[in-house]
């Protein structure tokens, strides 16, 4: 939990709460928030939306969990919300944060908002951070949103605290949804909007030591630690992604590779299955069918891609060519003009 000075560099007051104590969070919140509106000189309270393993530092080295996608939307701000929302469905939370802008075209003063999506499942490994990121860099990018706020651990204004860089302004939570979305579905509708608007965008480059196995999905831990995520409930979606994929490439039936995704499932103790966030074992496991057909889809797709890239599809079509401009088929088709 950390405040800024608003007017001048310099730290106002940082201190640290157990991500799994609740009301220790808000205790800190609120007296950390309370003693910045209090101070003679602005304050603005911005912990990141993000846990950490240093008490001290909010860096991405000491990076836990990412919690959400959020866009910082200073200009054309509503019509950035309507765009997105359409896009990736409503925001977890709208939060106007006492920020103005004045709109060229109209004259009018418009909120400053800051976007929030929850995420299904928290982003925990290096991988994930960086998938994170970019979905948050290409959502930024897709409305115009402040570059500033593209990592995970930028600070960000919290709604119930004071926006004090001239007029005093309650930054106010103006939407509050129950809705989350999946990080790499929410990924894919962003680059697909981003090509569709003429907008281009860099795609996360392959990691070229990887093995064969981790390449569809990018996901760099062996089998034995993808499992062990998910026993010791840890991380759910992105290793049964993962494992969907090289249990499908490995020769294995649709229906049987579900089974055992299920049966790891199953095999995780009850009383860790949801952690801090109810239902998340129950989501995930009835999951697993969509995510063994999406798996099989990128894989038909890519053998479709390489059948039709072969020597022998390239040989069949160059004879093909080859037939018809053969001499006696040309006097035919002369023949028959005539």
């Amino acid at each position: 939990m950390r405040s800024f000075c608003d007017n001048k560099n310099g730290v106002f007051k940082i201190q640290s709460a157990a991500a799994s104590d609740r009301n220790a969070i808000l205790d800190v919140a609120c007296t950390i928030a309370g003693q910045g509106a209090r101070n003679p000189d602005p304050v603005v309270f911005c912990p990141p939306i993000a846990t950490f393993s240093d008490s001290k530092k909010a860096d991405e080295k000491s990076l836990v969990n990412g919690l959400a996608l959020s866009v910082e939307c200073d200009q054309h701000a509503a019509v950035a919300r309507e765009k997105l929302e359409a896009l990736l469905g409503p925001a977890t939370v709208v939060v106007a944060s006492g920020g103005k802008w004045t709109n060229p075209a109209t004259g009018e003063i418009e909120d400053k908002l800051h976007l929030h999506w929850r995420l299904t499942e928290p982003t925990r490994t290096p991988e994930d951070h960086r998938l994170l990121k970019q979905a948050r860099t290409l959502a930024a990018s897709l409305v115009g949103g402040d570059a500033s706020n593209k990592p995970i651990v930028h600070p960000i204004r919290w709604p119930g605290s004071w926006h004090r860089k001239k007029t005093p302004v309650l930054a106010r939570i103006i939407s509050e949804t129950d809705s989350e979305i999946e990080l790499n579905d929410a990924l894919e509708k962003l680059k697909e909007a981003l090509t569709a608007a003429g907008i281009d965008h860099d795609r996360p480059k392959k990691d070229k030591t990887a093995k064969n196995e981790n390449a569809e999905t990018g996901e760099s831990r062996d089998t034995t630690r993808l499992v062990e995520e998910i026993l010791q409930a840890k991380d759910f979606h992105a290793p049964l992604v993962a494992l969907a994929m090289r249990f499908l490439k490995g020769g294995m039936a649709d229906g049987q590779a579900t089974l055992i995704l299920r049966g790891i499932m199953d095999a995780v103790p009850q009383g860790i299955r949801d952690g801090m966030q109810p239902g998340r074992w129950q989501t995930r496991y009835d999951d697993i069918p969509r995510a063994v057909s999406s798996a099989r889809e990128k894989i038909s797709s890519k053998e479709m891609t390489l059948s039709l890239d072969s020597p022998s599809s390239q040989s069949m079509r160059i004879n093909f060519f080859i037939f018809f401009l053969h001499p006696p088929f040309v006097y035919i088709l002369f023949y028959l003009f005539l």
